[in-house]
Formats: C-alpha cells, structure tokens, sequence
C-alpha cells in the first residue's frame, strides 16, 4: 500500500493516470479530506510489489508535488479498512 497526499484538485487527474495506464497496476483506491488542510487529500493505493516502481514513476511525472508518504504490505486488515 502506498499513501499519498496531494492537492484535491489533482485527485482526478490522478486516477486517469493511474488507471488509464495499464490494467491491473492498482487493486484499491482511496481518498479522504486531509483533517490539517481542507485543500488536501489523502489516497491510499493498493498495488502489487511489482507496481511500486511503475507507480512510482507515474505519480513523480504527473504529480511532483505529491508528497509520497509510507509504503507497507497490503494486509488482509488494511485492506478491510480501505474497502
């Protein structure tokens, strides 16, 4: 799972980005308003070991402002929290 905080108004073009590059590269996304900044939010995406780098790369090209937070397994509990 990688999480991410950004702008709310990159949020769509975030998601055509990242779903509009190859299928399969994220199982999960989610986004909730930053509770420090009402002009932010937090996205959670689940992905695969072998997406990081390719999200990664998207995110950096697109979205250099993004601030790139943790990367952790997707855990069966974490997942449940995400759905």
């Amino acid at each position: 799972m990688l999480q991410l905080t950004l702008d709310h108004t990159w949020l769509a073009p975030l998601r055509r980005t990242l779903f509009g590059a190859e299928s399969g590269l994220i199982s999960i996304l989610r986004a909730l308003p930053d509770p420090r900044d009402p002009h932010r939010v937090k996205v959670w995406l689940g992905l695969r070991r072998a997406s990081v780098r390719a999200v990664m790369d998207l995110i950096i090209t697109t979205l250099p402002e993004a601030e790139i937070g943790r990367i952790a397994p997707l855990t069966p509990t974490a997942a449940n929290g995400l759905a």
